[in-house]
């Protein structure tokens, strides 16, 4: 063991495999993030945790890689007091299929007991769509699976996709916590976050062992205390410099506010303005009810959801709601994903 390390022999094998495999890159940085598509004026890292693609140098170790950590996965689950013992696993996709799959092998179950999305991106917004033939019932616990959690604006979004099922996810299992507000997020959002190890660890290791220098590693970890990210529900302002499908890609629970007279509005959309005028065709932000309308500038582009108000939009604006009922609305991704296709 590496002294002044506080990893096990199986522990220090990850880590040491995830440096002789690249999956530690330092070279082609400073790196963006998925927290960046939201808040680009962040500074970038300057280090980034992938795994390398198959025909990539370092692939050749990825095989026992994902195999430890699977081990790992498992050990962790099984020293938990009381232990987890997950009825469904799921791999956020698609870093993380791999190691729900390892993971789901040390169960009788296997591959019954896997939950394989697949994931869906269109200018920063990304949509989870379930498998299509999948054995589950409502409120089966299922362990979400992660590889490297940031903020962990991805894992959010994919925990609600599972959610949306109408499964339990209490626990998600992730190889490194990159220290940047991941823990707190989830916990915010009612899940516990469990890791292999944190990054100063696998940082610490990698400048012990002589895989970096000690200043690329201080560098880091300086990065990552500097750079707490919040992932919460946002509202967005009433004004005129941010569209919904913006929040939408930070939130899937996004809402707008408005302010507005009268107690009789029954409208379940409301269009925001700098004026806090409801019916303004030059407002860019639009929401409904907790539910989402995709919107460009002005009324352009808008695509209503479902309409509670009798048909006051479709016959007087002429806007056509994807849904007629509201129990629709739970599959409102897959039909987003079709428009994004």
């Amino acid at each position: 063991m590496t002294e002044g390390l506080d990893l096990t022999p199986r522990q220090e094998r990850i880590a040491e495999l995830y440096y002789v495999s690249n999956s530690v890159n330092f070279k082609d940085g400073p790196f963006r993030f998925s927290v960046h598509q939201d808040n680009p004026s962040l500074p970038l890292s300057p280090n980034k945790l992938h795994y390398p693609k198959d025909n990539e140098p370092g692939a050749e170790y990825l095989p026992e890689l994902f195999s430890l950590i699977g081990d790992e996965f498992f050990e962790i689950c099984e020293t938990q007091d009381p232990p987890i013992r997950p009825r469904l696993i799921a791999g956020l996709p698609e870093g993380a299929l791999p190691l729900a799959d390892e993971l789901a092998k040390h169960y009788d179950e296997y591959p019954k007991n896997l939950l394989r999305f697949r994931k869906v991106e269109k200018d920063g917004f990304s949509i989870f769509l379930p498998p299509e033939e999948a054995e589950y019932e409502e409120g089966d616990e299922t362990l979400q699976i992660d590889d490297h959690t940031s903020a962990g604006r991805n894992a959010k979004l994919f925990r609600h996709a599972l959610k949306r099922l109408k499964l339990r996810v209490p626990n998600l299992l992730s190889v490194v916590e990159r220290e940047q507000g991941g823990v707190a997020n989830m916990a915010a959002d009612g899940a516990r976050l469990l890791a292999i190890f944190t990054v100063s660890q696998l940082l610490d290791y990698g400048a012990e062992t002589g895989h970096i220098i000690k200043e690329q590693a201080d560098e880091a970890k300086a990065y990552n205390a500097t750079n707490q990210f919040e992932i919460g529900y946002h509202v967005i302002p009433i004004d005129n410099t941010v569209t919904l499908l913006e929040k939408m890609r930070n939130d899937p629970l996004a809402v707008a506010s408005c302010e507005f007279e009268g107690s009789d509005f029954l409208a379940d959309i409301v269009f925001a303005a700098p004026e806090g005028v409801w019916h303004n065709r030059e407002a860019r932000i639009v929401a409904y009810c907790g539910q989402h309308l995709i919107k460009g500038e002005g009324w352009e582009g808008c695509i209503p959801l479902f309409d509670q108000t009798h048909g006051y939009w479709s016959e007087r604006e002429g806007y056509e709601p994807l849904f007629s009922s509201r129990d629709d609305l739970d599959h409102y991704e897959e039909v987003l994903a079709k428009i994004y296709a």
